[in-house]
């Protein structure tokens, strides 16, 4: 489903308790982090959209996130306890073996120009 409006936070607690606290909320379009305080366990949700790529780490660790709901927005548990959590875009292999192809072939269209404009100074 396409969202209708902007959301109003960038992380939301789903489910846990009340007194569940988001802290020190640091992000931009690649990156996003966070610290955590619960007494209970804790359903996440950034508003972000799901793409391939994005990774969430709890305390230095991969932790296994969901995107199934009606928005496909990033969700995940967390234990109880104090925690660290960063959401990362990483690179794919494909997408990683296509920022190859875009800078060989970048490389090689500026090496072709830099001939022609050499070429066509001898010429004259």
């Amino acid at each position: 489903t396409k969202p209708q409006k902007r959301p109003s936070q960038k992380v939301e607690i789903l489910e846990g308790p009340k007194t569940a606290q988001v802290e020190n909320l640091s992000y931009n379009s690649w990156k996003l982090s966070f610290l955590t305080k619960a007494e209970d366990k804790l359903k996440v949700q950034i508003n972000t959209i799901y793409f391939p790529g994005w990774q969430v780490w709890v305390d230095g660790k991969i932790q296994e996130l969901q995107y199934d709901n009606s928005y496909g927005l990033i969700t995940f548990s967390l234990p109880v306890g104090n925690h660290f959590v960063e959401v990362k875009f990483t690179r794919t292999p494909i997408r990683l073996f296509s920022d190859l192809i875009s800078l060989i072939s970048f490389l090689a269209t500026s090496g072709l120009l830099v001939s022609c404009i050499r070429l066509n100074r001898k010429t004259r």
